[in-house]
């Protein structure tokens, strides 16, 4: 189910954004992917590197240790998150360019622009999200895990619809909603 949820939410920002913008959104979201696939790759890296040796200290009776990998590997993701969220916003023009768009390209660019700024800065909230997911799960709290996943997947579908076809956000408007499905989902976790 944390799986599907995951495709539908992906899968919503296209459908409501291209119902509403065409062509120049469909285009930006797919300009942006190469960025937020390095995300997630980095985000689930963490999440299932360091939830398996929690779970294999844990195991072996090493609680105090596996506390700490949890806390490192948090921390490393922070450190490493914001970091991202910061230079790309920073170089977000040369990065637009990298991805395949400039200023030239008017509102193509401004809508890539606009999607791009709030998937940096909602970096961290990726992180934390996959990391405690992973950690949960290895920690005997599937639900938890599932149920936070799903949740915050069905309010990001939900929030996109209303951001980007009941206020007219366009691409900002899909962006936020992920965003703060993310939030969600971490608000559960905890």
């Amino acid at each position: 189910l944390s799986s599907a949820g995951w495709a539908f939410s992906d899968m919503a920002d296209a459908v409501v954004v291209g119902q509403r913008m065409g062509a120049t959104g469909l285009a930006a979201i797919s300009l942006i992917l190469p960025v937020y696939m390095i995300n997630c790759m980095v985000a689930h890296g963490l999440g299932l590197g360091g939830s398996v040796q929690f779970s294999t200290l844990l195991s072996s009776g090493q609680e105090a240790e596996a506390k700490r990998v949890f806390r490192a590997t948090i921390w490393g993701a922070l450190v490493c998150s914001l970091a991202t969220a910061f230079l790309g916003n920073l170089f977000i023009t040369k990065l637009l360019g990298l991805l395949g768009t400039t200023v030239k390209d008017g509102g193509l660019f401004h809508s890539t622009r606009d999607y791009l700024e709030i998937l940096l800065w909602a970096t961290p909230l990726f992180y934390v999200s996959n990391i405690l997911n992973y950690f949960l799960r290895n920690d005997s709290n599937q639900k938890v895990a599932g149920i936070g996943s799903v949740t915050g997947n069905v309010c990001d579908i939900l929030l996109n619809v209303f951001l980007v076809l009941g206020l007219n956000m366009g691409t900002r408007g899909a962006a936020l909603s992920t965003a703060l499905g993310q939030l969600i989902t971490i608000g559960i976790y905890v």
